[in-house]
């Protein structure tokens, strides 16, 4: 392949994401957008995040069914060529049901500690993933203490800090000023001590 048709290839890809994902807005809880990591997450792991969360709607939480991504869907979601597509995910699934997060609920003065999703398989060109139940309640009918954005935003930016500072400011939007303790940022954003 030239490197001509690469380019003409990867700018249609990106002009046709851009038209599935343009209208998509992503909402959260505050909880939820407040969570705390207990690892780094890499931009593909928030990537793949992102697009499985938006896509979370109230029957898949009634009837508690799976999430399909195709392949190529994929694989255009995370920039990566087709052929090194199944490791990468494997190495993505594998990372990703290995790192907890924590939520607090401060009116309740509990928290829970999950992970932000109860499996992932693949079989035949697809995956199937299946979102924490307990995550459900803080992505689909929210009334108040909620932040949403356009899901473009965030899969434009090239870090998983900046995904995960995105939504942290994106929650004070209409305030205009948000002040972060060091250390619940470096929670927040899933930095280690020592790092």
């Amino acid at each position: 392949m030239n490197e001509f048709s690469f380019f003409n290839r990867a700018a249609l890809m990106s002009e046709v994401e851009d038209k599935k994902t343009k209208s998509i807005v992503l909402v959260k809880s505050n909880t939820l957008i407040n969570a705390r990591l207990s690892q780094k997450y890499t931009l593909n792991e928030q990537k793949l995040i992102l697009w499985i969360l938006s896509n979370v709607t109230e029957k898949h939480a009634i009837q508690n069914e799976e999430l399909e991504l195709d392949v190529i869907d994929f694989a255009n979601l995370i920039n990566s060529p087709r052929e090194n597509i199944y490791r990468e995910a494997k190495t993505i699934a594998t990372k990703l049901l290995s790192k907890t997060l924590l939520l607090e609920d401060e009116d309740e003065k509990g928290f829970v500690a999950c992970n932000w999703f109860s499996g992932m398989r693949y079989r035949s060109g697809r995956f199937y993933i299946r979102v924490y139940d307990g995550l459900i309640p803080h992505l689909i009918n929210l009334k108040k203490c909620f932040t949403s954005y356009k899901l473009s935003y965030a899969l434009t930016l090239q870090s998983s800090y900046a995904i995960r500072l995105y939504e942290l400011l994106s929650q004070y939007i209409k305030i205009k000023n948000r002040t972060f303790d060091i250390d619940v940022l470096r929670q927040n954003l899933g930095i280690l001590n020592g790092e």
